[in-house]
């Protein structure tokens, strides 16, 4: 009784219950990443000529299970960064079969919105504190001249400062 992993074309010897009893027998298998995986069986019996059935099984490998913080995993942050997952598996950049999927920095350069920083651990705290909605429409008006090559004119820039600081007094 032989065995191989995932198609190898070397196949390793499977250790027999007892010496020549292959009533049970067993396979000590490493396997280091999860994922599908197919293993292969292969018997041979001793009659003249020899004859040889093989078998392959196909199984998944799933990754541990660790508990985590309900914090990150229930979060805002943590919802974002599983909808930007979703979408970056899923969405294509045109609605033809040849197009390729969408990344986190072509939503971060399309909307100029600051995605794939809010969704980082270290950013966690700032990224779930309450942010005003106009504030929000602002930063995102001075991405958008910054990067068509124009400046907020002065006076805008100091009516905006100017109300800005009164609402934190």
């Amino acid at each position: 009784m032989e065995w191989s992993l995932d198609g190898q074309t070397g196949f390793a010897q499977a250790t027999p219950n007892a010496p020549n009893d292959w009533s049970t027998w067993t396979a000590s298998v490493t396997i280091t990443a999860a994922g599908n995986r197919t293993i292969t069986v292969r018997a041979t019996d001793k009659a003249t000529p020899a004859s040889t059935s093989q078998v392959a099984r196909p199984f998944v490998v799933a990754e541990p299970f660790q508990h985590q913080d309900p914090e990150t995993v229930f979060s805002p942050t943590a919802y974002l960064d599983n909808l930007l997952s979703y979408a970056t598996q899923r969405a294509k950049t045109s609605a033809t079969a040849t197009g390729t999927l969408i990344t986190r920095q072509l939503l971060v350069d399309t909307y100029l919105q600051a995605f794939t920083e809010l969704v980082t651990r270290g950013n966690q705290l700032v990224a779930n504190q309450p942010v005003s909605q106009g504030r929000l429409c602002i930063e995102v008006l001075r991405r958008y001249l910054a990067k068509h090559g124009r400046s907020t004119p002065a006076t805008a820039e100091a009516t905006y400062r100017q109300a800005a600081y009164v609402a934190l007094l």
